[in-house]
């Protein structure tokens, strides 16, 4: 009986390790995405440099992209939701670019999810507008200009710091690091 229970539980906790790991077996990034409304026609990805990379159209307001550029994977990339009728109307997303499945849903907010570093840029997302919504900057006298940078700040070494061993905390880094006031950069790891 404990042959096969110790058997049972080996068994679980591989089950569980390869469920839970994160990695994936697969040689390509397949991105599934609905699309934020109808009047989103096309996707396009772009890397942190504003270069194209790829590119979808909906049908029936869904799409799916296949990156297979595995040697630069994981990277951080931005996909631009377009409406072909004006074209000064966009959504903006940043997303990892890594092996596994990812999927994207715009129709009801922020819908990112299927691999860590996604996981990890939705949580980010989330927390930013969590801190966005936390300042009532039109109706609230007491808010100060000070009060904001020191809030957004901390808020930035946090996230950076919690992302110090992906390209997610690269990226912060180098885009909103510039934000962190100097009393806070020591706390920079």
């Amino acid at each position: 009986m404990k042959t096969i229970n110790f058997i049972v539980t080996l068994l679980l906790v591989a089950a569980f390790t390869a469920c839970g790991s994160g990695a994936s077996n697969k040689p390509e990034c397949t991105v599934t995405i609905v699309s934020p409304g109808e009047e989103y026609a096309q996707a396009v990805l772009y890397d942190v440099d504003n270069w194209v990379l790829d590119s979808v159209v909906f049908s029936n307001n869904e799409a799916v992209m296949v990156r297979r550029d595995t040697a630069e994977m994981p990277y951080l990339g931005f996909l631009r939701f377009y409406n072909p009728a004006d074209s000064l109307d966009f959504i903006e997303l940043p997303m990892a670019v890594e092996r596994g499945d990812v999927n994207i849903d715009l129709s009801h907010g922020i819908g990112l999810s299927g691999t860590p570093l996604n996981e990890r840029v939705h949580g980010f997302l989330i927390a930013r507008a969590r801190l966005n919504s936390q300042f009532d900057i039109e109706n609230d006298t007491t808010v100060t200009v000070e009060g904001l940078r020191k809030a957004f700040s901390q808020f930035y070494v946090e996230q950076i710091n919690a992302n110090r061993d992906n390209v997610l905390g690269d990226f912060l880094r180098e885009s909103y690091g510039i934000h962190v006031l100097p009393a806070d950069r020591p706390k920079l790891k």
